[in-house]
């Protein structure tokens, strides 16, 4: 409904209030004493010239101004069509999505800005004002693929935050060369506030999006606290995230989470005692499956959760946190400011014992091994199983017999791309909801062109008839919003279509038949 009525003009961009600068911000990040001077300044130097760095692309030059709707990978300039409803999954339309929002989240502004809060230097603060100035200009309020995403909002927020402080607030002198940036940023500060507060992912079932989108408005709103709404978007960021520690998001949800924990003591907006417990116990975990070598297997990358390590041995006073960190990096000075060295050097590290736990039921993990943390450790992290499928079959949600589930297997190898895994998990879906068809005797959907938007109250068996009827007809994968509108999932074009073309030809068992052939 929300979605239609700003595709149509009903519901345009926020008229934004007068902005009270008597309300000041809050700030957080500052330089530490053992920042690498010469190594940012020559990032953001290679940034001022014009290159970027893009994934696996290297050496992008986006232009100047750059041409923020247009994915270097691929060249394609995506349309500033309503951003909501707009076929991200679409290369022929947008392009790579993923190049396409990656410069977009504007991580490299942050470095522009540490760049003039270190030196000054004049050509590091115009380069920031163009590209802030020109993505505005670029992109407005809900129109393209820069406006189809609140996590995507979330993330250039939270990095415009970091830039905001760094340069001074509203009171830097980077306003005084540049006469209408403040107003320009203020604007689109509020306006990007407004839209992930819109649109947060309530309903996706996926808490580390939810996680980055509530850590976006949060940081958004202790930067910019000039209107009264900012008021209600920090009270909704802060329910959120204070309930996330306790479902035990993935380690890739510790970052916003730290980040907020940092930027709430600042501000005192004091989070609760069973949060920072929670969040601690977050980082006992990664500090426990981290092998001796700094190496987290399967969740991410390694040099990022050393850093979150060190921040949370400040935040907690955990001298083990700080043993298996190492130094202390830039990341965490820029995220603790001045004394971050001071702090991390005061802790304790003589009577600390490693590994910090070894046992972890809650999530069905242990570390087992021999020598631990010692350069020839012996070291296995093993899972029991999945503790929601223990409680599933606890509240008797399980069929009686493993030939009754609903299960594809999926033709899975070292050489299958992370895309391509993807397209066959959400093919497997589809082929379980048709089996569930012909259960109860149904046929295959007749193929259908798609809508772009359903009644909301629309009956979640017809929503899967539908989507696979649109998917017969064009080989395209695709969700439903809580609210209707229409969504395209990234999946590989060759795979989806080429399942497509064949489905018809299958015949398709029930859940429990024992026939094996499908042709």
């Amino acid at each position: 409904m929300q979605a239609r009525a700003e595709r149509s003009g009903l519901l345009g961009a926020p008229k934004m209030p007068q902005a009270d600068l008597g309300l000041k911000g809050s700030f957080w990040m500052g330089t530490g004493e053992g920042v690498a001077v010469e190594a940012c300044l020559a990032a953001a130097d290679r940034i001022a010239d014009g290159w970027l760095d893009i994934h696996a692309l290297r050496g992008v030059d986006l232009g100047s101004p750059p041409r923020w709707n247009r994915d270097p990978k691929t060249g394609v300039e995506a349309p500033l069509a309503f951003g909501k409803t707009l076929d991200c999954g679409n290369p022929d339309l947008v392009g790579d999505i993923e190049y396409l929002r990656q410069p977009n989240r504007h991580a490299h502004v942050v470095t522009l800005a540490q760049a003039y809060a270190l030196a000054g230097q004049r050509r590091h603060g115009d380069a920031l004002a163009e590209h802030i100035e020109s993505w505005i200009i670029a992109c407005p309020y809900g129109r393209g693929a820069n406006w189809s995403s609140a996590l995507e909002a979330a993330l250039r927020l939270a990095n415009w935050s970091a830039a905001w402080q760094l340069i001074g607030g509203a009171g830097s002198a980077l306003f005084a060369r540049h006469a209408s940036l403040r107003a320009a940023w203020l604007r689109s500060a509020y306006e990007h506030a407004h839209f992930i507060r819109g649109w947060l992912s309530l309903h996706a079932g996926e808490p580390c999006r939810l996680i980055a989108e509530a850590a976006g408005l949060f940081l958004g709103a202790l930067t910019w606290p000039h209107w009264p709404q900012a008021r209600e978007w920090r009270a909704s960021a802060k329910r959120i995230l204070e309930d996330a520690p306790r479902e035990r998001p993935p380690p890739a949800a510790l970052e916003p989470l730290l980040a907020c924990l940092v930027a709430g003591r600042a501000s005192r907006e004091w989070f609760s005692a069973d949060f920072e417990a929670h969040l601690e116990g977050l980082l006992d975990y990664v500090c426990s499956v981290m092998d001796a070598g700094g190496h987290v297997l399967l969740h991410g990358d390694s040099g990022e959760l050393r850093s979150l390590l060190a921040a949370g041995a400040v935040l907690f006073h955990r001298g083990d946190f700080k043993l298996k960190a190492g130094p202390l990096d830039d990341r965490t000075r820029w995220l603790l400011g001045a004394r971050a060295d001071a702090l991390y050097r005061d802790l304790d590290v003589e009577k600390t014992r490693l590994p910090v736990r070894q046992s972890f039921p809650e999530s069905g993990t242990y570390v087992l091994g021999a020598e631990l943390d010692a350069p020839g450790e012996i070291r296995l992290v093993a899972t029991t199983g999945s503790l929601d499928f223990a409680r599933c079959r606890q509240m008797g949600l399980l069929p009686a017999h493993p030939s009754l589930f609903r299960a594809t297997a999926l033709p899975l190898s070292d050489t299958t791309t992370r895309l391509e895994g993807v397209t066959l998990l959400r093919l497997g879906r589809l082929l379980n909801f048709l089996k569930a068809l012909a259960a109860d005797g149904e046929p295959l959907p007749q193929p259908a062109e798609f809508e772009r938007s359903l009644p909301p109250d629309t009956d979640r068996r017809e929503l899967g008839r539908r989507l696979a009827g649109w998917f017969l007809y064009d080989g395209r994968l695709r969700g439903v919003t809580p609210e209707g509108e229409v969504y395209a999932h990234p999946v590989d074009r060759g795979l989806a279509e080429g399942f497509a073309e064949i489905l018809p030809t299958l015949r398709i068992y029930p859940p429990g038949d024992r026939r094996q052939d499908l042709g």
